[in-house]
């Protein structure tokens, strides 16, 4: 069942309500979720038109920053969602704000925009005014690729996914670029493959495997969600020493699929190795107001994806009580949270593969708006 209500045109993106659950125990059946579209750029051209949306954040002054790739090459945008007009702050070069391929976006605590730029391996940091403020590159790790970027509060940047030499799966720098440490091992490890598997098939299903969504909460904890096993973990800085944290589990669902391997990797027609075009895996995870916690499954073939609505005050064990859900069969490319707990997302389309920026909004939950504290806080 598709739980999605569209409501248009953009002009309406204020009127939407927050409906509140009942009062629920962590035994009864969770609430049906329902996702509202409350605008969406489809149709609308926006400087030359957007093609592949990496990236999309909210400013505090409410306008929309996106990651576009214009085609295979990078640049970044901003837009005015009154207007749905576009200027163009940074574009393919080696110059000051301008990228090569930016993907994940993220604002910082001072309110400007971080862009995590894959191909340099670098921070490019904008002024909220669109005027670039500087380059962080990343040391200390070889990163091919990133499956989660986050500005951390309390400062420096959290990236997921494989990096080598590291065995981690999420890292941590500081504000100048520096690898400062790692958590989490390499998903699977070596010797959960045969010996004589080709180690090219070995690095792309551990790259598959590796590292997942993570989210930095307001008072610098962040939650990070492992695609198989399946868990969501809150890591919290220790107030007694320092670079050292803590993590907790607050979602465990072993059973929701299979732990990646090599059935993922797979030989092309042309000689190579090949990713299968779809499997179960953990795609986003978000702190909500109220202390709840979004978490986006990936159904893979089954082609639905399964929206989930935690809440930490209400579970047993020290997890938390799913109290709301929704299997939807459009697939949202989810990329941030706003302010009043909006979401926004890129949808492609089927047949011609061009991105449109959506903003979403979730129905059958309490208010959420920023919390002060983190989950089971």
């Amino acid at each position: 069942m598709t739980n999605v209500t569209r409501t248009l045109p953009p002009a309406l993106c204020g009127l939407g309500l927050w409906v509140g659950l009942p009062e629920a125990t962590s035994a009864q059946e969770p609430e049906e979720l329902t996702v509202v579209e409350v605008w969406t750029t489809e149709g609308i051209e926006i400087a030359d038109g957007l093609t592949a949306i990496t990236g999309l954040v909210e400013a505090a002054d409410g306008r929309i920053w996106i990651a576009d790739m214009w085609p295979l090459e990078g640049r970044v945008l901003v837009l005015d969602p009154e207007s749905m007009r576009a200027e163009v702050v940074g574009r393919k070069g080696d110059g000051p704000g301008e990228v090569l391929v930016p993907t994940s976006m993220t604002i910082m605590p001072d309110g400007r925009i971080a862009v995590y730029d894959m191909l340099r391996r670098a921070v490019e940091i904008y002024d909220p005014d669109g005027e670039p403020f500087r380059r962080v590159q990343l040391r200390g790790v070889d990163m091919p690729s990133e499956k989660g970027f986050a500005a951390l509060p309390t400062g420096g940047f959290l990236v997921t996914g494989s990096a080598r030499p590291s065995e981690a799966a999420i890292h941590y720098f500081d504000n100048e670029g520096e690898w400062v440490r790692g958590w989490r091992e390499r998903y699977p490890p070596r010797d959960a493959f045969p010996v004589n598997e080709s180690e090219v098939a070995v690095m792309m299903a551990q790259q598959a495997g590796t590292g997942g969504p993570v989210h930095a909460l307001p008072d610098g904890s962040f939650l990070y969600s492992q695609s198989a096993p399946h868990e969501i973990v809150l890591f919290e800085r220790s107030s007694t020493r320092e670079n050292d944290w803590t993590e907790r589990p607050v979602v465990s669902m072993p059973e929701l699929f299979e732990p990646p391997g090599i059935t993922i990797v797979e030989e092309s027609n042309e000689g190579g190795w090949i990713f299968r075009d779809a499997w179960p895996r953990s795609m986003y995870v978000f702190g909500l107001g109220n202390g709840y916690i979004l978490n986006v499954v990936d159904m893979g073939e089954e082609e639905r994806w399964l929206w989930q609505v935690f809440d930490p005050q209400r579970g047993a064990d020290g997890e938390a009580a799913l109290v709301a859900q929704a299997s939807l069969d459009r697939r949202y490319t989810l990329k941030s949270v706003c302010e009043n707990g909006d979401i926004l997302a890129a949808l492609a389309n089927p047949d011609t593969g061009v991105s449109h920026a959506v903003r979403l909004r979730l129905e059958g939950l309490k208010s959420a708006t920023r919390r002060e504290a983190g989950p089971g806080r």
